[in-house]
């Protein structure tokens, strides 16, 4: 090798060790005005770091884990910034309320939150509920989830005999007026003895459902040229996850 190349070798190094440095910097400064606080024994914080920057504000990921011996099924961030109200306070949680996610024991996580460009934010892990429905954390937040729980067993309670006459057809397709008088059985459900409190479950669940048979009208379009697919082994196995959901609850 020339001397010349080799110069132009190391120059080529020494410029990528400071762009390196630099990034490192910048990233480290977005990670140093967020603290963490864990208050949940059973989750361990692996790692933080910026995602990306938007107009007003920074997402975040937080990768979290499982060090229990019990499945874990939502858990909730509060995160507070300090120009704001201290009366101001936002949350975002993960949670398989109304699904079969669970964070099992020692699994990672992935949670996403967002603060504003300036100033230092605080992100609580504030609250855990367990597969068994017990929770730790928060009294408010943990209230919450529990409320929500119950509405997803309200919704659940009338929405699986409807979309058990979906199993129940003699053939392997759904027609699409099947489908859609499936939904309109859904979005007419009435919620009538559901309190009040459990409402917000009992409306995503809802939601989640029609969804879902949204979803299997729209890939009845996209795979029907895929002699592997068929509607009624789709539609079965979603009808399942929101079985096993109900079960647990």
């Amino acid at each position: 090798m020339t001397l010349k190349k080799t110069i132009f070798l190391i120059i080529l190094i020494l410029i990528g060790t400071c762009v390196l440095v630099a990034w490192s910097s910048i990233n480290k400064q977005g990670q140093d005005r967020v603290q963490i606080e864990n208050r949940i024994p059973a989750i361990g914080v692996v790692s933080l770091r910026e995602k990306r920057k938007l107009k007003d504000s920074v997402n975040f990921e937080l990768i979290i884990r499982n060090v229990s011996n019990r499945p874990i099924i939502a858990v909730t961030l509060r995160h507070e910034n300090s120009q704001e109200s201290p009366n101001t306070i936002e949350t975002s949680a993960i949670d398989g309320l109304s699904g079969d996610w669970r964070l099992m024991p020692n699994a990672a996580a992935n949670m996403f939150f967002s603060v504003p460009l300036t100033g230092n934010a605080k992100v609580i892990i504030a609250s855990v509920m367990y597969e068994d429905g017990a929770t730790e954390g928060d009294a408010f937040l943990s209230e919450q989830m529990k409320n929500k729980r119950e509405g997803i067993k309200f919704a659940l309670q009338k929405f699986i005999p409807i979309l058990q006459k979906g199993k129940n057809l003699p053939t392997e397709d759904i027609p699409d007026e099947i489908i859609q008088a499936l939904t309109n059985e859904v979005i007419n459900a009435e919620k009538q003895g559901v309190p009040q409190t459990f409402l917000r479950g009992f409306i995503d669940t809802k939601n989640l459902v029609i969804s879902d048979l949204n979803e299997l009208k729209r890939f009845k379009q996209e795979q029907r040229n895929n002699p592997e697919f068929t509607p009624k082994n789709h539609f079965q196995k979603r009808l399942n996850s929101l079985e096993r959901t109900f079960s647990k609850l």
